[in-house]
């Protein structure tokens, strides 16, 4: 892996990913739990932001239609994502490949 990880402003491993996942209830975000949580961790970025980038890239996979929560899981071969941007981030998974964009 020739990817420089620490250019990155965000970095997230699957339990990351679950606690980001898990703050998409709506009791949270209507409290404004959600906002102050991906304030404190993920600053310049709102909660649906990161989930549109996560479920794009293949990340976030949806659980399906109603109420269940959390709406998300992460993929289970992803070993660490990482994010400046939308348009600039990497995704390690577990067999030690890179995906860049």
């Amino acid at each position: 892996m020739d990817v420089d990880l620490a250019a990155y402003a965000h970095h997230l491993d699957p339990d990351d990913l679950r606690k980001l996942f898990h703050h998409g209830h709506w009791i949270p975000v209507r409290r404004g739990i959600t906002t102050a949580f991906v304030d404190q961790h993920y600053p310049g970025w709102s909660w649906n932001g990161l989930m549109d980038l996560l479920e794009v890239a293949g990340v976030a996979h949806r659980r399906g239609p109603g109420l269940v929560h959390p709406p998300y899981w992460p993929d289970r071969l992803v070993a660490s994502v990482h994010v400046n941007t939308p348009d600039d981030f990497c995704i390690v998974w577990i067999d030690g490949s890179v995906t860049v964009r």
